[in-house]
Order: C-alpha cells, then structure tokens, then sequence
C-alpha cells in the first residue's frame, strides 16, 4: 500500500514540474529500490523527501537502480528524482562549444596564414602536403560542426535528462565524429611529414622520413578502420547504450588508450625529426634556436 502510494505521489508531484507531455513513473524494480531503502531510515516515509534532502541516501537509490534495473528503468528513476527535488538542469555544452570553436578558429587562422604567407603562384601552393593539409581542416570543421548538432540533442546535459531517441541521436554523432577526427588527425601529421621531405632533400633524412611517413600512414588506417568497424553490427556502437541491442565490440576504452600512446609517440617523432636537419644548417647558434622555435611553433 505504501509502494503504491509512493508511486501516485510522484506521479502528481511531476504532473505539474514536466516540460513534455508524458508523464514519468517510476518502474516497480526502481520503485522497490527507492522503497527498501527509505525504510530502513527512521521518518522517511516516502522517499521522495529523503532523497531530497540526504545526498548519500540518493547515491544508495542510484546504485540499487543500476545494480537491478534496466539502463532506462535506471535513467528514468533518476529524472523522476530530479526533477521533484528540483535538482539542477546541468549543462555543460557551452563549455564544449567554446573550447571546440576556439581551438577551430585558431587552426584556420594558422592555415589562412599558411596560404597568405605562400607563393602568389598557385602551381606551387598545391602540393601534396597543403592537399593534405586541406584535407584536414575539412574533417575538422566536419568533427566541429558535430558539437551544436549534438547539443540539439542534449550533449553537455546529464543523460537521464535526455529523451531515449536523443541519447542514441548523441551517440550516433559522436560516432560519426570520432571517425572524422581519426582521419584528420592522420592527415596533418602526414601532411607534416610530407612537407618536411619536400623541403629536406639529404639522403639520410628521407632515408628515416619514409619509413616513419609508411608508419604513420598505416597507424591511421589502423586504428580508423578499427572505430568504423568497433562493433558489430556497425550500428551497434551506437544504439549499445541502452543495453537492449544484439551485437559485440572491441574494448574501446583500451584502444583509446592505445591510440593516446602510439599517438604521442609518432608526435614526439615527427617532432624531433627536422631538429637534426635544422642545426646543421650554416647558420650562428642565435639563429639555429630561431629557425628551430620558427617550427616548434609551427608544430604545435
């Protein structure tokens, strides 16, 4: 009987406080867990208020929903909560977008730049390495544009706010992100290399750029046909969230790492390389440091 009554006053509570249409209930599994654990605390007799009001009391409920329910019994259970105890609307997705947009238009004024700063004849601004650098700062404008997309749908917001539909949206284009990212990131760094060859004609120097143009080539083939092919199905790697789909993936969590590690490695190369080449050059110390910060600069 107190179960039940529980369960009608949340229901009139969030009648007034929904901004949709649809009104939110509690699951009987996230039911029985609020249930069982305000009752073992003296004066609560409905847990609505004590979750409220005792932060740890909530964690419990938290913890027994994703311990016993479904993904969006779970999520639900927790937007009932908060929207009755008026927690906080978190939004997060301002920040993003800053960060996003700043650092985007930090890269296309440094390749503005690159272009202004090269010969007025165009048969020598397109080489293979400015192709690439192109190529490049397309797939990040793509991977930037998925930031306000996603925040359409409730990226930055905490995710039992969001509309099941909308939590899947979001996946899907981090998705389709994360795949234009890997690209780009190989891109410039092959774009680098091939301009460092371009400009670098000693024997020796192509002798170790090659090579490390060849790995670094495969490494982003690698591990970009490894974030298409994650999961299988394909579509798995999105719609996986909820725990309802039929489908197996990879360890993402250790090829991001992986990625990180291999990733820094061929920078920290690709960073040294034109040392060596630079300091040979017949110029004072005082200007070898100069040229040298010129592409630290530039590298970065």
């Amino acid at each position: 009987m107190a179960l039940k009554g529980f369960i009608a006053i949340l229901t009139i509570v969030l009648w007034g406080q929904l901004a949709y249409s649809e009104t939110l209930t509690l699951s009987d599994c996230a039911a029985n867990c609020t249930s069982d654990i305000t009752s073992r605390f003296s004066g609560c007799k409905f847990g609505i208020q004590c979750f409220c009001t005792d932060p740890p009391l909530f964690d419990l409920g938290k913890q027994c929903w994703e311990s016993n329910c479904t993904v969006r019994e779970a999520l639900t259970a927790e937007n009932v909560t908060s929207i009755s105890c008026n927690f906080p609307d978190r939004d997060r997705g301002p920040a993003s977008s800053a960060v996003t947009f700043t650092s985007m238009a930090v890269a296309l004024c440094l390749v503005a730049t690159r272009i202004v700063a090269m010969s007025p004849d165009f048969r020598v601004l397109w080489g293979w390495d400015d192709v690439l650098v192109g190529l490049a700062t397309l797939l990040m404008i793509g991977n930037a544009v998925c930031n306000p997309i996603s925040r359409h749908y409730g990226y930055g917001r905490d995710t039992w706010r969001l509309p099941f539909d909308d939590t899947r949206t979001v996946e899907m284009i981090f998705y389709i992100g994360g795949v234009l990212y890997a690209v780009g990131i190989a891109s410039t760094k092959v774009a680098f290399l091939v301009f460092y060859i371009k400009l670098f004609s000693s024997r020796i120097f192509r002798w170790v750029a090659f090579p490390l143009l060849v790995a670094t080539v495969l490494h982003g083939l690698t591990f970009t046909f490894l974030f298409i092919f994650q999961c299988s199905p394909v579509s798995y790697a999105w719609t996986q969230w909820d725990g309802t789909g039929q489908g197996k993936c990879l360890n993402f969590d250790l090829g991001a790492v992986m990625h990180a590690i291999t990733n820094i490695l061929l920078d920290l190369l690709i960073f040294a390389l034109p040392i060596w080449q630079l300091w040979s050059l017949s110029l004072s110390k005082r200007k070898k440091f100069q040229v040298i910060s010129m592409f630290c600069v530039g590298f970065l």
